[in-house]
């Protein structure tokens, strides 16, 4: 609980992946706007019939990226996040 405190409290982006070991990338993302509604999350997947923009922007993913995706275009999408209020 002590967690989720400290997380409901702090200012941070989310830059996760769609495909990993343990949960899916929408599926986290859910689980952490639940807690944080204005939690900027940017999804990257390189390929995936489970998720597409449309669907991520549907669950409150703010960026859906397509890898491999460059530095500079990244940093682009994290300061653009950034910048929304």
């Amino acid at each position: 609980m002590l967690y989720v405190k400290f997380f409901a409290s702090q200012k941070v982006e989310v830059i996760t992946d769609q495909v990993m070991p343990q949960m899916q990338g929408d599926d986290l993302a859910r689980k952490l706007l639940e807690i944080r509604p204005d939690l900027p999350i940017i999804l990257c997947t390189g390929f995936s019939k489970a998720i597409t923009e449309e669907r991520a922007k549907a669950l409150g993913i703010r960026e859906f990226l397509f890898k491999p995706v460059g530095a500079v275009a990244l940093a682009e999408v994290v300061r653009r996040v950034l910048d929304e209020k």
